[in-house]
């Protein structure tokens, strides 16, 4: 049985995550790879397979109540299993809800994530180029508490309301 282990993604990974990236029709090259864990808050992991072979990664980004997969990618569902289990297992009273903008046509990645207790609070119109995505969102305790976003105000860009007179 193969056992998977999760650890911080370093440099010499890049070359594996992209090869994943590739096998999973995911569009990223190492710039972008390295541009995007250049930011503060993102955060890349990798899954070993028998603490060897790297066999998927993650990518995510600490909002200040918000947890946001960026991407996952993996060889198999043993290593995509262990990812996102890490990352629910990260849910705190400070970041209560992790997000994933999933496209909208990935109806198995849809259905593998309803069926881990993730919800689908709205769709996002042109998020991936001319495709629609579908805002899926788990919180830390199953359902959203009185002060959390509704799935509307999640799907509202931000706005800035001067004084009222």
């Amino acid at each position: 049985m193969t056992r998977i282990g999760i650890r911080w993604y370093v440099r010499r990974d890049a070359p594996d995550i992209l090869r994943i990236a590739a096998l999973r029709g995911l569009p990223l090259d190492d710039d972008e790879l390295c541009r995007f864990l250049r930011q503060p808050c993102n955060i890349g992991m990798v899954a070993e397979a028998d603490g060897d072979a790297v066999v998927g990664f993650l990518l995510y980004t600490l909002g200040d109540r918000c947890t946001e997969i960026a991407a996952l990618g993996a060889e198999s569902p043993a290593a995509s299993e262990a990812l996102l289990a890490k990352v629910e297992s990260k849910l705190s009273r400070r970041r209560r809800r992790a997000q994933w903008d999933v496209p909208e046509r990935d109806t198995a990645l849809l259905v593998w994530l309803r069926s881990r207790g993730w919800r689908a609070v709205g769709m996002l119109r042109g998020k991936h180029g001319e495709n629609d995505a579908v805002r899926m969102v788990k919180w830390r305790d199953g359902a959203a508490e009185e002060g959390e976003p509704t799935a509307q105000a999640l799907n509202e860009p931000h706005t800035q309301r001067g004084p009222t007179r």
